[in-house]
């Protein structure tokens, strides 16, 4: 990483490390400031012959196949990845003292499948590591869906930064750095990865920006679906997600709608 900046996919998944619950797409600039745009995990993409939600792109075909289906939505370049899971970031909330969040809505959810039951009342509360990853994980109950979680999840991380880039989180750094480490399948190297820590660190001051893919709802052959604007996702890429002097046009971008 350096020089112009880089991209990063950053993945939260399951403990079967199968389910992609968070996509993020992260821009790394030389002035220390960082980009994330949220890709919903609806979004409808082609993987083979099939049309599919992008979050079905890790079971078929892996980490490869997810990281090309980003590419056709977004027409952006991607360098690096980094797939956490959400026992480690459950940990990892935990050791740096939790997180103030001001939770939008009562949460209720049970999936045994996944070994997942989310009980969270709304309202302001400092939420613990297990409560944080209901937060992220929670979208049944939306009336939008996966579309409100991902304003959510990343309402929840504009949170975090903000809280755990204080000076009296200094002395916690160490033991995150090691459980992320440890809970973090990246092809990062370790100096680079610390060095991502420390511009992340600097992103408070130096700037941050969060968006979601634009797009919009809809039904396609009976099911629901994030459909890609690939104009204005053209745009957002070229201010945000591309480190490279030939721009990004529509055309690079794939929408089964326009």
């Amino acid at each position: 990483p350096g020089g112009e900046g880089f991209n990063m996919l950053l993945l939260g998944t399951d403990g079967s490390n199968k389910r992609t619950d968070t996509i993020m797409l992260v821009s790394v600039h030389k002035n220390g400031e960082i980009a994330l745009s949220s890709i919903p995990r609806d979004t409808r993409v082609k993987i083979g012959k099939k049309h599919q939600k992008i979050n079905a792109a890790l079971p078929i075909g892996g980490r490869e196949m997810l990281i090309e289906a980003v590419r056709e939505v977004t027409g952006a370049p991607i360098h690096y990845y980094a797939q956490v899971n959400f026992e480690g970031f459950k940990n990892i909330v935990d050791i740096l003292g939790g997180v103030e969040f001001e939770v939008p809505q009562d949460m209720f959810y049970e999936d045994p499948a996944q070994d997942l039951y989310i009980n969270l009342q709304a309202g302001e509360q400092k939420l613990n590591g297990e409560e944080a990853m209901w937060v992220v994980r929670y979208r049944s109950g939306y009336a939008l869906a996966d579309l409100q979680r991902v304003q959510v999840q990343r309402d929840f991380l504009k949170a975090a930064v903000d809280q755990w880039t204080s000076p009296g989180k200094f002395f916690r750094y160490p033991a995150a750095a090691v459980l992320l480490a440890s809970n973090t399948t990246t092809d990062l190297s370790l100096r680079n990865l610390v060095w991502v820590g420390k511009v992340a660190l600097g992103a408070r001051n130096n700037g941050m920006t969060m968006e979601t893919l634009p797009g919009e709802a809809a039904m396609i052959s009976g099911g629901s679906y994030y459909v890609t604007w690939p104009e204005t996702t053209a745009a957002l890429v070229n201010a945000s997600f591309n480190p490279y002097e030939v721009a990004i046009t529509k055309e690079n971008i794939y929408s089964p709608w326009y």
